[in-house]
């Protein structure tokens, strides 16, 4: 199963990585090829997705992803620290080839950046304890 969520995911970044631009030829992947390195950009502060273990090592469901996405273009890994504030100029200015995890797909970046299928969703939850008079957001004001 892990295999073919690699298998698969490679698949969309192969795509999204060859997908042409109207004037010009998007080369982000045999950019990343000749380097031999996919950049990742990614912010330790986002446990469990990322952040530093007892070794001062990054880990986390994105670090094991980004490994196999990186394993399924036969590519090594690179992950680049940045700030979660950062990461729409990383990807701009090239410091990174690619973000994970926790990226909204907004209107205002839709031409500027493609997106993969989304492999996390999220929604908020409002949790108080059991013997509390609040039973919804506004209970909560002031």
């Amino acid at each position: 199963m892990k295999k073919l969520v690699s298998v698969l995911l490679a698949l969309c970044m192969l795509l999204s990585f060859s997908a042409a631009a109207e004037e010009e030829t998007d080369l982000s992947l045999i950019d990343v090829k000749e380097r031999g390195a996919l950049l990742v950009g990614m912010d330790a502060q986002y446990a469990p997705f990322c952040f530093r273990n007892e070794l001062d090592e990054l880990v986390g469901y994105d670090v094991d992803f980004a490994y196999a996405i990186c394993d399924a273009l036969d590519v090594s890994l690179q992950i680049v620290p940045i700030a979660w504030s950062e990461k729409d100029e990383a990807l701009k200015n090239g410091e990174v080839d690619m973000i994970l995890c926790g990226y909204a797909q907004t209107d205002s970046l839709e031409n500027a950046l493609r997106y993969s299928f989304p492999y996390l969703e999220t929604h908020t939850a409002l949790v108080v304890k059991g013997d509390s008079e609040a039973t919804n957001a506004a209970a909560l004001a002031g």
